[in-house]
């Protein structure tokens, strides 16, 4: 059976049921070809304490908030800014931002590519998995002492796409090897990505779901017009020319993250570094409500289990319902759907007897995409604490104990597509933020990459035309032997 536009969206938006029940109901099962999860934030939730690990968990939850969505339900075109962008028309100023543009692929349909979800999807669980075992932390003392992670590898993924577009040889094999991207080619991860961008710009009622990428470029930085325009035209990337040395440049990228996210990601960067020549952004927000929301009368205060088996009082929500429902011998699952039920999050809760540790570490794409057919209608109750967290993280080492070092070694890194000179990925910043309550859900996150390097000198020109100072050294001892301020040359 062969998806309808017209029938689906009617059933959708008539029933505004979950959006595994309407396709249950048409035909199609989660494995049918218009169906495919195409963006990930993982997260768990739960509270730890380091000194006595090992204790069985009994409350500890883990979140995922998954965006499905099928391309003949919405057969959407890549639409973009016309706005001018640098290069072409006019010149680049300090401090402006260019809104990006895509004439090229404006009117191309936005076609799916599920190896893309699959490579973002495998990558996502393996940095979870790194990050929950808490290996490649470089500050073990700024480790999140409730022991929550949440993450968005969408946002970490879409980052490095951007900053894949200039390597070259073993370091562009390398973080291709890590992002799970063999078998895509550069143009086609490009016209993936420009896809999967316009297939997400529509989330559907009741929610919200905005991504944004920019480039940020050292205003004494040429770089290589065919890498520019690769992120202009596929990742839509605002681009703005910045003296990067200065404290200001922060400011600057910082109040582009906060305007994206809504200000939940207001302090993204801390400082540069005056060997920084590009700063790659990646932000992404999204605000869904309950498809069918909480009653706020029936928050009560209750108990909540800690991984070491202390105990703590939430707020803890309650409602009953039909749910998309999994239970297999080591946890139970349950989907929640947001407004027209496109968008979910699915709630996995370890059994008594078995842990977080190895819930997480079964994780891998094979095995989520084998979970997502077998969740069915059942009847139940959910109760999910009232929560908000932050989360942040550097994760330089976590992506090089992945696989990905060269692009990180200043000696071996070849990002020859990008500038001239010698370049490098100095650091990769990503921090994140989520809420959850009676209404629904809100969460965003941003990842920056940024670039070092040591770049050919530009041509100059000098021309002495009016008063100057001049001096005579011996550069080997340093001693000035003659100076003087020659007003009027004679």
């Amino acid at each position: 059976m062969r998806c309808s536009n017209v029938s689906l969206k009617a059933v959708l938006d008539e029933c505004r049921l979950c959006y595994w029940r309407t396709c249950g109901r048409l035909g199609f099962t989660a494995s049918s070809p218009c169906l495919h999860p195409v963006f990930t934030l993982l997260a768990y939730y739960h509270h730890v304490n380091r000194s006595a690990r090992g204790v069985a968990m009994r409350r500890c939850i883990v979140l995922s908030l998954v965006v499905s969505l099928s391309a003949t339900v919405l057969p959407l075109g890549c639409t973009a800014s016309t706005s001018r962008s640098p290069g072409n028309d006019r010149p680049f100023s300090e401090g402006m931002v260019y809104e990006a543009r895509a004439e090229a692929k404006e009117n191309a349909p936005a076609t799916l590519d599920s190896r893309l979800v699959r490579a973002d999807n495998q990558f996502g669980f393996e940095l979870l998995k790194k990050l929950h075992d808490g290996r490649g932390k470089t500050v073990p003392e700024k480790l999140d002492p409730t022991g929550n992670v949440f993450i968005s590898p969408a946002s970490v993924a879409i980052a490095l796409h951007m900053t894949l577009n200039g390597a070259n040889g073993e370091t562009r094999a390398e973080m291709e090897r890590v992002l799970r991207l063999q078998g895509l080619s550069v143009d086609e991860l490009n016209e993936a990505n420009l896809s999967l961008h316009a297939l997400l710009e529509n989330p559907g009622s009741g929610v919200r779901l905005d991504v944004a990428n920019s480039l940020w470029i050292d205003n004494r930085t040429d770089l290589k017009p065919g890498f520019l325009e690769r992120d202009k035209t596929y990742y839509k990337a605002d681009v703005g020319r910045l003296d990067l040395a200065k404290p200001e440049s922060v400011d600057v990228i910082n109040g582009w993250v906060s305007r994206k996210t809504e200000k939940r990601i207001p302090d993204l960067l801390s400082q540069l570094s005056p060997q920084a020549f590009l700063v790659l952004v990646n932000a992404i927000y999204f605000k869904g409500e309950w498809a069918d929301k909480f009653d706020s009368k029936l928050t009560k205060p209750r108990e909540f289990t800690l991984h070491d088996g202390g105990k703590k009082t939430v707020q803890m929500m309650s409602r009953k319902g039909d749910y998309q429902y999994l239970e297999e011998d080591s946890f139970q699952a349950v989907s929640l759907p947001y407004g027209d039920g496109r968008l979910g999050m699915y709630l996995f809760l370890p059994k008594p007897g078995h842990s977080l540790d190895e819930l997480v570490g079964s994780l891998d794409a094979e095995t989520w995409e084998g979970w997502m057919k077998l969740f069915g209608e059942t009847p139940g109750t959910v109760e999910l604490p009232r929560l908000e967290l932050s989360y942040d993280v550097e994760l330089r080492e976590t992506l090089k104990s992945l696989g990905m070092e060269k692009a990180f070694d200043a000696g071996e890194a070849d990002f020859g597509k990008m500038a001239s000179g010698q370049a490098w990925i100095d650091g990769v910043v990503h921090k994140s933020f989520l809420k959850i309550d009676e209404e629904g859900t809100e969460a965003a996150a941003a990842t920056a990459v940024m670039l070092f390097g040591r770049m050919p000198a530009r041509p100059f020109k000098l021309t002495v035309d009016r008063p100057f100072f001049c001096a005579i050294r011996d550069n080997k001892t340093g001693l000035v032997l003659f100076d003087g301020s020659v007003s009027n040359p004679t």
